[in-house]
């Protein structure tokens, strides 16, 4: 049974930047500056450790992702809903769906400026 997009996941990642956050995923988990599910994803916010969040919007029932828009709005750290919750689980090498994931601040990463620009990219995507 194929779940529905809800339409209160907003701001929704287009297919180029959904490809775009998947990859960026794979690679930060290899380097381990990912948090996976919404209960770590929730800490690494609070703990302002977290420098991009990504939200399933297939999530059932909504409402246990439903918190981390605000959370990330309080705390000023990009967010944005991708469309499927198993590519976001296959992205972070796992055989399950994931939720929600968030990418950690590491000033030794050589990734820090790809995922600066995807989060300036998601900016003018959304407000485009």
């Amino acid at each position: 049974m194929q779940v529905a997009l809800n339409p209160c996941a907003y701001p929704l990642a287009n297919r180029e930047l959904t490809v775009k956050c998947l990859t960026i995923v794979n690679s930060m988990r290899q380097l381990k500056s990912i948090k996976v599910g919404v209960n770590e994803t929730i800490k690494s916010i609070e703990k302002e450790v977290s420098n991009l969040v990504l939200i399933s919007a297939d999530s059932e029932p909504f409402e246990i992702v439903q918190i981390l828009p605000e959370l990330c709005e309080e705390k000023r750290v990009t967010y944005i809903f991708l469309p499927s919750k198993s590519a976001l689980g296959r992205a972070c090498g796992l055989s399950r769906s994931v939720l929600a994931v968030s990418i950690i601040k590491n000033d030794y990463s050589a990734l820090n400026h790809v995922v600066e620009s995807l989060k300036v990219f998601i900016f003018f995507s959304v407000f485009d």
